[in-house]
């Protein structure tokens, strides 16, 4: 059983916003047509989340995720449980739900976890419209300042 939060989550990966309990929803209630198939938890926490076991309590920002340590310690063995949620983009697949069980999995050694495969075509009627940002450079830092 997922678990469905009363206040809204929202997940948001550059021009991408999903609703991540309306997909829960729609999984629960069969509306969406996917079944779960295991992660490589190395492969993820490693190569695209550039997590280090020999760091465990060093605060990352993996690939625009901001991993908290605190709340990787939180997650509760029953949460633990819960299948990830991986959707399917035109810019390859990303997880919506999940990454901190992820991060957690692999500090605790764990190879594989479960996860909801949603492909691109059921995944548009959750997707959030976003407004876009613009990028705009200053002299102060080398790195863009997002414009909302």
């Amino acid at each position: 059983m997922l678990k469905l939060e009363d206040r809204p989550e929202v997940f948001r990966f550059f021009q991408l916003s999903f609703d991540v309990n309306l997909i829960r929803r729609h999984i629960e209630l069969g509306t969406v047509q996917c079944g779960t198939q295991p992660v490589d938890v190395t492969k993820w926490a490693t190569s695209l989340m550039g997590l280090d076991r020999s760091k465990p309590d060093e605060e990352v920002v993996a690939f625009m995720i901001g991993i908290d340590y605190a709340h990787v310690r939180s997650i509760s063995e029953e949460r633990m449980m819960e299948p990830l949620i991986l959707v399917e983009t035109d810019m390859g697949a990303i997880f919506v739900d999940g990454s901190h069980r992820i991060a957690k999995a692999y500090l605790k050694g764990i190879n594989t976890l479960p996860a909801y495969y949603i492909r691109k075509h059921q995944i548009a009627a959750m997707q959030k419209p976003i407004k876009p940002m613009r990028l705009k450079v200053t002299k102060a830092s080398w790195f863009p300042v997002l414009e909302g």
